[in-house]
């Protein structure tokens, strides 16, 4: 499947938005699909923010992905999840990372995404967050950031 854009919404996002937020990350025109990434560290943030005050956005998501039917394995440690006709979900085990969320341990999700899914040579890949740490940190490297 080739893809036009490729997304990896941080749990910032997740608490604001919910499951609301893959509505907005579909590819619009016929037969074109996006890709959201979720890497298993993200899940883990989002559990620990559900019992926070203003975490009804990750407990919402939480329970959407709880709810996806089984998905299909394209890599060890990497599962997509068609979610509808422009978007499908990749859910990445990254344990490796620690959690981190540092450029080292982003570059090899985008790479592993890139391999996993074969992507084309300029698909772009980009956090989404609101937090100004990421704009700031990664500016001027090759990992972009909206």
């Amino acid at each position: 499947m080739t893809y036009h854009k490729v997304f990896i919404p941080r749990s910032d996002v997740y608490q604001i938005g919910g499951s609301q937020i893959f509505q907005h990350f579909s590819h619009d025109e016929e037969g074109g699909k996006n890709l959201v990434v979720v890497p298993y560290s993200t899940v883990k943030v989002l559990d620990s923010m559900k019992n926070q005050l203003f975490s009804a956005g990750a407990e919402d998501a939480l329970k959407f992905l709880k709810s996806l039917p089984a998905g299909t394995q394209v890599q060890d440690g990497v599962t997509n999840f068609p979610l509808q006709d422009g978007l499908d979900l990749a859910m990445v085990n990254d344990t490796e990372s620690g959690g981190r969320e540092d450029e080292e341990s982003i570059k090899t999700l985008e790479d592993r995404i890139s391999t996993a899914y074969k992507l084309a040579e300029g698909t772009e890949q980009k956090i989404i967050t609101n937090k100004e740490t990421f704009h700031i940190r990664f500016k001027g490297t090759s990992i972009m950031v909206e």
